[in-house]
């Protein structure tokens, strides 16, 4: 008899604080901000190295070749934060930027 008491109180506990939990997390999630979509732009300023007319289709995969062979995120070069959802990529306030562009134009020296 007080098995049977007892799974009744567990059983009624699991259905009082499951739904509690799904609400809580519920709640949770709505209250945490949604990553920001990357604002990447469609023409581009301050190119000293690539074409000045480069589309966004060919210039977005030399970025990512740039980043994944340095090791190097974005924000490395370019004043930008690591989730690329605002910034100024045109900026040359990164060091890194101007001696990225110096290494570009060495490699076209050798070629």
């Amino acid at each position: 008899m007080r098995q049977c008491r007892k799974k009744q109180g567990i059983a009624r506990l699991i259905w009082i604080v499951l739904p509690c939990l799904f609400v809580i997390t519920i709640v949770v999630s709505f209250g945490q901000e949604q990553p920001k979509a990357p604002v990447i732009p469609d023409k581009y300023t301050n190119l000293k190295v690539l074409p000045p007319d480069i589309t966004k289709a060919h210039l977005l995969p030399i970025m990512k070749g740039f980043s994944k062979t340095s090791g190097h995120r974005c924000s490395y070069c370019h004043a930008v934060p690591d989730d690329l959802s605002s910034g100024d990529f045109a900026s040359d306030e990164k060091p890194a930027k101007l001696e990225a562009r110096e290494l570009l134009r060495l490699i076209r020296e050798i070629k």
